[in-house]
């Protein structure tokens, strides 16, 4: 099946809504917060995490929003495979996190994925680990290591 040329657009319009909702109540939190000094966005130098960068007293966090209409589950080889000859999303992030931080040496720097995507909980390849959880997916690791 052929795609529309209003196809990409629409696409497009769907990962900047997200990008602009999300980053307005990121914006008034650090406003609420006090101490912000700067904001960015698509910052051309960062790489992969110029959808938004934000600038605190002691830190810098900066985020990559990737929205789906319909989302699908993402799973831990999405997080660590390379995809199409582009590096693995993990490693786009820490790209993006080294920029950051020779850039702002002395702040604390964060970088975030935000997705609407949901971990998967098919089976699949995790990383090693001591007490592996129960059951054996990426949904289960996330609750894990995020609990």
């Amino acid at each position: 099946m052929s795609r529309k040329p209003a196809d990409g657009e629409r696409s497009a319009t769907i990962g900047y809504r997200a990008q602009y909702l999300v980053g307005a109540s990121l914006v008034l939190d650090a406003l609420d917060g006090g101490d912000l000094e700067w904001i960015k966005i698509a910052d051309p130098n960062i790489g992969r995490v110029d959808d938004l960068q934000i600038a605190t007293t002691a830190r810098v966090d900066a985020f990559q929003v990737k929205w789906e209409q319909y989302p699908e589950a993402i799973s831990f080889n999405d997080l660590t495979k390379e995809n199409n000859s582009a590096p693995s999303l993990f490693a786009q992030l820490v790209d993006g996190w080294q920029r950051l931080k020779k850039l702002y040496p002395s702040k604390r720097v964060v970088v975030h994925l935000v997705t609407n995507q949901n971990p998967s909980s098919t089976g699949g390849i995790l990383p090693n680990i001591i007490s592996p959880p129960k059951p054996y997916h990426f949904a289960a690791f996330v609750f894990f290591t995020a609990g």
